[in-house]
């Protein structure tokens, strides 16, 4: 597991951040994209950063002096990226792109698909994109031929979906003011609602690890027993300096960002 933390900022791009002792994590480096920069992916030793208006491909094998390899201009507002097999999938604010980085220095767009809503962010699992779509909740993207992207299906959830995790055929999804929903999409053409937790404000986003949910949530981090999907139950919770935004757990490390505390780094228990 890499010891670096890479972390969006908006208005100040990509944050590179040393997290070899947790307990004293060091800065060190940043690129300022030209938009602003909501999500990243990483893979090897490029990160894809979802940047408002397009997708910024950042080499960081010298996370001290990171620097542009390529870009693509979107159409709409990116502000979702996951990257799986030489082909990042951005959410475009009204649907998904695929665009082809095989050669990061010549990215392509190889198909795009129309989803209702507001696309927010998106997490692919095999042949098929999980997109979540503020007002209009889950849509699920069949991605088998890139160039050609179907919808299979979709859920409206109550909320505003904007976060989302998947694990063993659930997908988790950070739902806004109706807090936690967990949907079950064992079968992508029906998925359905098998339970929720209502969040103490707005789920903003969720990290799923073994039984246990954490949902970044503007009261804070909120840690929710999952392992029974149908029936979740609140563990735990920790209350950020300002609104927590976004959230990542690996191991019994959770790492959280908040709008006015930046990275967070909470030892789980």
């Amino acid at each position: 597991m890499s010891s670096l933390a890479y972390v969006t900022d908006e208005a100040s791009g990509l944050q590179i951040i040393d997290l070899s002792n947790p307990a004293n994590p060091i800065w060190r480096g940043v690129y300022d994209t030209p938009g602003y920069a909501m999500a990243v992916s990483v893979v090897g030793s490029l990160a894809y950063v979802a940047d408002g208006s397009g997708l910024q491909i950042i080499d960081v094998s010298n996370p001290a002096n990171p620097t542009s390899r390529g870009e693509a201009i979107v159409q709409g507002s990116v502000n979702g990226v996951d990257v799986m097999n030489g082909l990042a999938y951005v959410t475009d604010g009204g649907g998904l792109q695929i665009i082809d980085v095989t050669d990061p220095t010549n990215p392509f767009l190889r198909g795009r698909c129309d989803t209702l809503g507001t696309t927010q962010n998106v997490s692919v699992v095999g042949s098929l994109a999980y997109v979540v779509a503020w007002d209009y909740g889950l849509q699920i993207i069949d991605v088998s031929n890139p160039d050609l992207p179907y919808l299979r299906s979709a859920y409206d959830t109550p909320g505003f979906a904007q976060g989302i995790s998947l694990l063993n055929n659930f997908a988790y999804v950070a739902d806004g003011s109706s807090g936690l929903q967990i949907i079950d999409v064992s079968n992508p053409a029906n998925p359905f609602l098998l339970g929720e937790y209502d969040t103490p404000r707005f789920a903003e986003s969720v990290s799923v690890a073994g039984s246990l949910a954490y949902v970044a949530d503007e009261a804070g981090l909120q840690i929710i027993e999952v392992s029974d999907p149908a029936n979740p139950i609140l563990r735990g919770a920790y209350d950020t300096p300002g609104e927590s935004a976004d959230v990542s757990a690996v191991g019994d490390l959770v790492y959280l960002t908040a709008r006015e505390g930046g990275l967070l780094i909470l030892r789980i228990h």
